[in-house]
């Protein structure tokens, strides 16, 4: 038997014989060039000869015949290789991949317990590196992250996901989001809040609303409310106690008003006054002079918010008013709703009342882009 490639066809041919080279008379059988097996059967020879043409040399290879006086003189080759006939190998060197970095998208998520939200991660280098990534949490009781990067929320708290590239000698190579999980749902029925900034916890009724008072008190991971640096919004939230920077003022102050919200205060940028004067020391206790944000979580859906910023305090000297050295401004979830308001001793107060989506389960307050800003109260109610 031997093998050979037939020009026209490009297919490999076998050919059974009892000698090598093959007779023009003898039979040939047709194998695909990917056969890993081959099997001859031959009628009435005792021995097969199998003749393989690889040039430019031809290998011989004998295999014993079974023989067997009741059964038919039949026989069973198997050659167990791949035949490759009339092709050289060629040695084409190819350049290995390399990972310069792996980035994970959001960088930022919140979700509910219970609930689960998807991150991507996305792999850069050079000559196309695969894309697969490990995933690995930095707390599993907080937050779990599967092989496809789905992220379940397990309780109240913020995990670090990292994704890091699984391409040999580049496992170092990694990429981070934070993930903040909430107590609530994220959903259902929308929330309503009246909320007084003052020193000391109690309500405030105005106009028939009640308003809960907050004093400042850091953030809370598992209640969703509280006070972070305002520095930290864009990345892991960091809680920050503002109860330092919580006022209460008395009724002589430069504008006469009935309205109890307006007495009362947090300073969310206690180090920034426009005339170089920062909070000072009330009652021997100093003020915190980092700036804060205000985060509240609700259901997502569309709200109107109200926030009312000023400061009703009384003269510091003969001339002068520690009232008028800011320049309130409010964002919310991003949105500038006041900006840069200068007081002034008849109008020591602004309002703005605009509707706001919120879509992450936390409606976020701050101040950038001001400067010594104080919010009064704030008023979250579902848009109509």
């Amino acid at each position: 038997m031997a093998a050979t490639t037939d020009q026209d066809t490009g297919s490999t041919m076998v050919k059974a014989s009892t000698g090598c080279p093959p007779k023009l008379n003898d039979s040939w059988q047709d194998l695909s060039r990917s056969s890993n097996a081959l099997r001859v059967t031959v009628g009435t020879i005792n021995q097969i000869e199998v003749c393989i043409h690889s040039p430019p040399s031809l290998r011989k290879v004998r295999y014993p015949m079974l023989q067997s006086n009741t059964l038919r003189r039949s026989a069973l080759a198997v050659l167990a290789a791949t035949l490759s006939v009339g092709m050289m190998a060629c040695n084409k060197t190819t350049t290995p991949a390399t990972v310069t970095s792996v980035a994970v998208a959001p960088t930022t998520a919140s979700v509910a317990v219970g609930a689960t939200t998807t991150l991507k991660a996305t792999v850069t280098g050079t000559n196309s590196p695969a894309q697969t990534v490990s995933w690995k949490s930095s707390s599993d009781a907080i937050a779990t992250v599967s092989s496809a990067g789905i992220v379940t929320g397990k309780t109240a708290g913020t995990a670090t996901i990292t994704a890091c590239s699984t391409l040999a000698s580049y496992t170092t190579k990694c990429g981070t989001a934070t993930v903040t999980v909430t107590s609530g749902t994220g959903g259902g029925t929308l929330t309503t809040a009246h909320i007084n900034f003052a020193k000391a916890a109690g309500t405030v009724t105005v106009g028939g609303v009640v308003y809960t008072n907050d004093t400042g008190a850091a953030y809370n991971a598992a209640t969703g409310i509280g006070w972070v640096e305002e520095a930290s919004l864009s990345g892991t939230l960091k809680p920050l106690d503002m109860s330092t920077d919580a006022r209460d003022r008395t009724a002589t102050n430069p504008t006469s008003t009935t309205d109890a919200r307006l007495y009362t205060q947090i300073n969310m940028q206690c180090g920034t006054a426009t005339d170089g004067k920062n909070c000072a020391a009330v009652n021997g206790v100093a003020s915190n002079l980092v700036s804060g944000a205000f985060e509240y979580k609700v259901a997502n859906g569309k709200y109107t918010v109200t926030v009312s910023v000023g400061d009703a305090a009384t003269a510091d000297d003969g001339t002068t008013k520690s009232n008028l050295n800011s320049l309130h401004s409010i964002r919310l979830e991003g949105t500038t709703v006041i900006d840069k308001f200068v007081p002034t001793v008849a109008k020591p107060f602004t309002s703005a009342s605009v509707p706001v989506t919120v879509a992450d389960g936390m409606l976020t307050v701050d101040a950038i882009g001001g400067k010594n800003t104080k919010i009064n109260y704030i008023d979250i109610v579902p848009a109509p």
